[in-house]
């Protein structure tokens, strides 16, 4: 259970950093509206989230040796990880 725990946040953390920050620059540099950039965010944050827990869901649940639980808690965290840590990015935009 550990490890899917940490495999999740792993995921979720690294992603959100990666997509969230190309998200403020592109928009920031081709708009600069602080509001266009913001909700921007918001939105990246569920949809990607959304999208990158499905994608991990699916290829663990290609791996014979993992437990229906261990792969729904990946899932779960990744979602988590990535939702609530892009979301922190919107407080910084200004």
């Amino acid at each position: 259970m550990k490890e899917a725990f940490k495999k999740g946040i792993g995921f979720g953390v690294s992603s959100a950093v990666i997509a969230t920050l190309a998200i403020i620059v592109g928009l920031h540099a081709g708009t600069n509206l602080k509001n266009a950039v913001i909700s921007a965010v918001l939105v990246i944050a569920f949809a990607d989230s959304l999208a990158d827990s499905l994608a991990v869901y699916l290829s663990e649940k290609e791996n014979k040796g993992i437990t229906t639980k261990a792969i729904w808690l990946t899932t779960l965290m990744a979602f988590l990880s990535k939702l609530i840590f892009a979301i922190c990015f919107s407080g910084y935009i200004g």
